[in-house]
């Protein structure tokens, strides 16, 4: 069977995403071709348009930045709407009906990722190849981790460290094997697995990549720093993106930096914050909706991102353009503005208050008009961890990580419920509810045999 596998694979996936039936099921369309060098693994993690284009975008729905009036209820179909108000179950389409979904997508990726790893044991290390074979195994364990991550932040529970050996975790594969059973691992398995692929990377990995589609040393740091942050785990959060930025720490100055603010899409794609290149597999709700008009109106007028970010439509309508892909789809990769926001907050957190004012100070003078920006004066670390995570909410907009920060601030005692209104018809999400762990696609379930997250 390895002797196959090894010499044939699979180098191009189904155009709607393969998983399932690979992993849990789902069918697909295939063609194989004979693999004889490392180039011919790259081509399947060079397939941007299944790999850098989907991320999951169903937390974004559900989180409190999107708002949707009663026209664009009417037109959403059952799936959008059970997203939006936190439904028990069938909140993901299954495979059948669209013939893709969030989790076929997410372990697309993943099957991709473990199919490169699998094969390259069979291609010679030489001193001619070293660079590119080193290059492309670390991009692969850096596409495992960031795929595992993306998934539990979605179908898992906030991790805590008192119950993450009991908490259900994901569906850990680590093979091609189609014939391997998928089993739900525990929480703490599922984050140790992430760690270990991301750090797995950082020696293989190029400092910076060739482009920004492809992953980096920088991008693992970062996507460390995102893992540790969503585990609040403080201290190695800040030491991650401390060593993110140290290789990128470059900022657009909103005051010089954007070539026409009048531009529909404004900023500019693959400018330089960007460390890795992604965006989200945009649903209706965010596509069509609009931005939460309280958050909106936080921005205060000589904060340039009120006018760069925004589109005001009228009737309180918000419409968001602050994209880093000068498209409709929301950018959900890694950039530096992120990992300022990150450092600022950790180093409070660990005793730091005046160098995590500083960083949030830096971020923000490249924001306000500079005839007007006065840089903050803290001292007391409540306060400023207050402005400091009011300030990455705002930053941080359709960037796939609110629904994290709202699961892991509530473990906190944040007491963060989040309140949607259609139609006169009111819905609530008290803190650290179970439906924060999203329920798995229903013919998953059926399939496979797993289990279900629990209600």
């Amino acid at each position: 069977m390895k002797f196959k596998i090894s010499y044939i694979i699979i180098i191009w996936l189904i155009i709607s995403i393969v998983s399932c039936k690979k992993y849990l099921e789902a069918p697909s369309d295939k063609r194989l071709v004979i693999i004889k060098t490392v180039s011919d693994l790259q081509g399947l993690l060079d397939a941007t348009n299944q790999i850098n284009f989907n991320d999951p975008g169903v937390g974004e729905v559900s989180a409190d930045n999107c708002y949707i009036n009663s026209d664009i209820w009417d037109a959403l179909d059952e799936y959008d709407r059970a997203q939006y108000t936190w439904a028990n179950y069938d909140v993901i389409p299954p495979f059948s009906v669209y013939e893709m979904n969030v989790w076929s997508n997410c372990y697309n990726v993943i099957y991709r990722a473990n199919t490169v790893l699998f094969n390259l044991e069979n291609i010679m290390r030489t001193p001619e190849n070293s660079l590119d074979y080193d290059n492309l195994k670390g991009q692969a364990f850096f596409l495992r981790g960031k795929f595992f991550l993306e998934s539990a932040w979605l179908w898992c529970l906030a991790y805590d460290e008192q119950s993450s050996d009991t908490d259900l975790g994901l569906p850990l594969r680590l093979s091609p094997d189609f014939n391997e059973v998928s089993i739900r691992s525990t929480l703490e398995q599922t984050y140790q697995q992430i760690i270990s692929d991301l750090k797995m990377s950082i020696d293989l990995l190029p400092a910076k990549s060739m482009h920004p589609v492809r992953p980096s040393k920088a991008g693992a740091y970062g996507y460390l720093s995102r893992c540790y942050l969503s585990m609040r785990n403080y201290e190695y959060a800040e030491a991650y993106a401390d060593s993110c930025l140290q290789i990128n720490s470059d900022l657009l100055d909103y005051n010089i930096d954007i070539p026409d603010i009048g531009d529909y899409f404004p900023i500019p794609e693959f400018n330089k914050e960007i460390i890795y290149y992604s965006s989200m597999f945009t649903p209706r709700a965010i596509y069509y909706g609009g931005i939460d008009t309280i958050l909106y109106r936080s921005f205060g007028d000589e904060d340039w991102r009120k006018q760069i970010f925004f589109l005001d439509n009228g009737d309180d309508y918000i419409s968001f353009r602050g994209n880093y892909t000068q498209n409709g789809a929301p950018f959900t990769g890694l950039a530096t503005d992120e990992l300022y926001l990150t450092r600022a907050e950790c180093r409070v957190r660990n005793g730091n208050v005046v160098n995590g004012v500083d960083d949030l100070n830096i971020l923000l003078k490249n924001r306000f008009a500079s005839t007007s920006f006065v840089p903050l004066s803290i001292t007391d670390s409540q306060i400023a961890l207050d402005t400091i995570l009011a300030e990455r909410r705002k930053e941080l907009i359709y960037r796939e990580l609110r629904w994290m920060d709202v699961k892991r601030l509530n473990k906190e005692g944040r007491n963060i419920t989040l309140k949607k209104s259609v139609n006169g018809v009111g819905y609530n999400l008290p803190p650290n509810d179970l439906r924060f762990a999203v329920a798995i696609p229903e013919d998953i379930i059926a399939r496979s045999g797993m289990q279900q997250n629990p209600r």
